[in-house]
């Protein structure tokens, strides 16, 4: 079986990675494709966007016991499912690099889990939190790894540290061109990363 791993972090929070990652997993069912869509986040904010109430358990309440992380899984539909940061029983957890790459490794195996009752996962998607920007982070090792960023000032200065290479492609999120600085810094970055930067751009939409 050829499961595929995405994952989606921000060049810094706030620039809708959360949203995106909910907007790609849908995308892929509606192709017909069986998606397990994992929030490695402590805002826990995935799961709004499937309509998974808060009152609910997640990953993070028990993650000393891997045997049952697959019981956590919320079923959304015949081949849509995700699994939510959850309400961790430890006051202040958040989670670390070696919390994110075990869970990582354990789901990114395909036969790892299925979705109703033995439907095959075709994606698993890690929405990911701001974490250490290091060359060896496991994501690199994903398939596919969208580093979400807006056009401004601030992710200018954030780009040029964050060591870009593959598998990433920038995904630039909230473009508003009728903004002369944001229209003279998306010239500089297709200059200077052009290789890096994904053909499919998102306008500023206020209705998301």
């Amino acid at each position: 079986m050829n499961t595929n791993v995405i994952t989606l972090s921000g060049l810094r929070g706030g620039v809708g990675t959360t949203s995106l990652t909910a907007m790609l997993a849908q995308s892929l069912y509606e192709l017909g494709e069986s998606v397990l869509v994992i929030d490695m986040c402590s805002q826990d904010l995935l799961r709004l966007h499937f309509g998974v109430s808060f009152t609910d358990k997640g990953w993070s309440a028990i993650f000393e016991d891997k045997a049952r992380w697959p019981t956590q899984i919320h079923l959304i539909n015949k081949r849509l499912a995700l699994l939510p940061f959850g309400r961790s029983s430890r006051v202040g957890f958040e989670p670390t690099l070696s919390n994110c790459a075990e869970l990582w490794r354990y789901f990114e195996q395909g036969d790892a889990v299925s979705i109703n009752a033995g439907t095959p996962v075709d994606w698993v998607l890690f929405d990911m939190p701001v974490l250490n920007t290091s060359p060896d982070h496991f994501y690199f090792d994903s398939d596919f790894h969208f580093l979400i960023a807006e056009v401004d000032i601030a992710a200018h200065i954030l780009l040029k540290q964050f060591p870009i290479q593959n598998p990433t492609l920038v995904v630039l999120n909230k473009l508003n061109l009728t903004q002369p600085l944001s229209s003279s810094l998306l010239l500089g970055w297709h200059m200077g990363y052009r290789k890096w930067i994904h053909p499919i751009q998102f306008s500023y939409d206020t209705h998301i």
